[in-house]
């Protein structure tokens, strides 16, 4: 046994591999759990420890009956050579970054396999298993397999792991991590069948340019999380280094499992761009649940503030802006078109005027659209309007459909045309409808229903 186990509390232990498993007296205990030891977690009702490059584990909660919780803070199982060695893997791995139980239907507690984020892969280890210790008859005969008679580690991956301790979420029957390759389901990445190897079997594909800016070396404060009642998957972006040990996020990217649904029910996901924090908070450090029974307004992440105080924030599904202290603090936005040449780009087209189509409510405030085309690359102001002095009589949501006019001269000529329409306050934008021309020869219309990201600083709202 390696000389790892220490004594924190009762007799001093002469030797590591000495036990007082089997004792009832407290002052008689010779083994605890380590501390100063690296990334943990509770599960199967054992604490597991990494230290060094060996993952140690504990002894099993209400060992000795249900009025002794404080089992859980012994390492006696674990100097015994009949309950296994500490569990290894090999060092081309690198070191461990997470650790996280595997949901799994079918079982006990609706928990499988632990499963470890190593630098350069991944692996599981069953310490589910029971009994932990082997034991034998008088005659030396095995009456039970113990762990040191089993395997109880299995590779999964060997090329994308979770980038930082914080970068994996326990999802409802799976994982959402971060690697370098970008945002991954776990159990799609171990199935079988497909041409997708686990280097680019990801679900971020439409977000990869906002998490592919974030610099490699900050990728360790990453986060991800899961919103259970908002159906929507969560991970930070906008990585910076501040006062914090760890990087954090200026904001974050959402996935929702369901924007609508289908005739027979197939729920049909979309990512929902970025989300910025104010420039009062300096990042997100970690998704969090914040009750012990979870409701739709639970969920949240953990904070700072420019003066380094750490704040808890939730997700509401009804608000429609951001509030700090009891002051509300509305919430700007921006969406930006791809480059669209109707017609081709052999074409060069005039604008005649653009419809937008948004749904708007009483918060809602000033609206800009600019225009940009292959003749003058600088977004041009076309328009800006008062969404709610223009329908005074609404209350509520009201939908709008704004004719813009003719352009600037300055943008109303291109091949391509690209809109950036920005604001503040809610909005669902619907429709943008461009009227354009050939410069010789009949109308057309050009609808955008996608938007793209650009060289543009998304998290200009959030620049300390």
């Amino acid at each position: 046994m390696p000389d790892h186990i220490q004594p924190y509390g009762g007799k001093q232990a002469l030797l590591t591999h000495e036990s007082s498993h089997d004792t009832f007296n407290s002052d008689n205990f010779l083994n605890w759990l380590e501390n100063g030891a690296g990334v943990g977690i509770y599960a199967h009702g054992r604490v597991h420890q990494q230290i060094d490059r060996d993952i140690y584990v504990g002894d099993i909660i209400h060992k000795r009956g249900h009025g002794t919780p404080e089992d859980v803070l012994l390492m006696e199982e674990q100097a015994l050579l009949s309950t296994g060695d500490p569990l290894t893997v090999p060092s081309r791995l690198g070191n461990l970054t997470a650790l996280a139980v595997l949901p799994t239907m079918s079982t006990a507690n609706g928990e499988g396999a632990l499963v470890a984020y190593y630098q350069n892969g991944v692996v599981s280890f069953d310490t589910f298993e029971a009994p932990r210790e082997s034991r034998y008859d008088g005659e030396g005969a095995q009456i039970t397999k113990g762990w040191d008679s089993k395997r109880l580690v299995n590779h999964l991956l060997n090329t994308v792991s979770a980038v930082g301790h914080r970068a994996v979420s326990v999802l409802t029957r799976d994982h959402l991590f971060r690697s370098l390759r970008g945002l991954h389901f776990l159990k799609t990445v171990l199935g079988e069948g497909t041409f997708n190897s686990e280097n680019i079997n990801t679900v971020s594909s439409d977000v990869a340019p906002v998490l592919d800016a974030d610099p490699v070396d900050l990728l360790e404060g990453s986060a991800t999380g899961f919103w259970l009642f908002g159906n929507r998957m969560f991970a930070t972006t906008g990585l910076v280094q501040g006062k914090a040990a760890l990087p954090s996020g200026r904001g974050f990217v959402s996935w929702n499992q369901a924007t609508t649904f289908t005739e027979d029910r197939t729920p049909r996901p979309a990512w929902e761009g970025v989300w910025v924090v104010d420039n009062g908070i300096e990042g997100i450090h970690q998704f969090a649940e914040t009750a012990e029974v979870p409701d739709k307004a639970s969920f949240g992440f953990i904070c700072s503030d420019r003066s380094a105080g750490v704040r808890v924030a939730r997700f509401s599904p009804i608000l429609t802006h951001d509030a700090r202290d009891g002051v509300a603090i509305q919430i700007p936005w921006s969406l930006e078109t791809g480059r669209y040449a109707p017609e081709g780009l052999g074409t060069r087209k005039s604008v005649n005027d653009c419809v937008v189509e948004a749904v708007y409510q009483a918060a809602s405030q000033e609206v800009r659209v600019y225009l940009r085309t292959d003749a003058n690359s600088e977004w041009t102001l076309w328009r800006r309007f008062s969404p709610t002095q223009e329908a005074m009589a609404a209350t509520g949501a009201f939908r709008l459909a704004t004719s813009l006019g003719k352009p600037p001269v300055a943008a109303k000529e291109g091949t391509w045309f690209q809109l950036r329409i920005e604001g503040t306050g809610p909005v669902e934008i619907s429709l943008i409808e461009l009227d354009y021309s050939p410069v010789t020869g009949k109308s057309g219309r050009q609808s955008w229903s996608r938007a793209d990201f650009s060289e543009e600083d998304i998290f200009k709202t959030n620049n300390p």
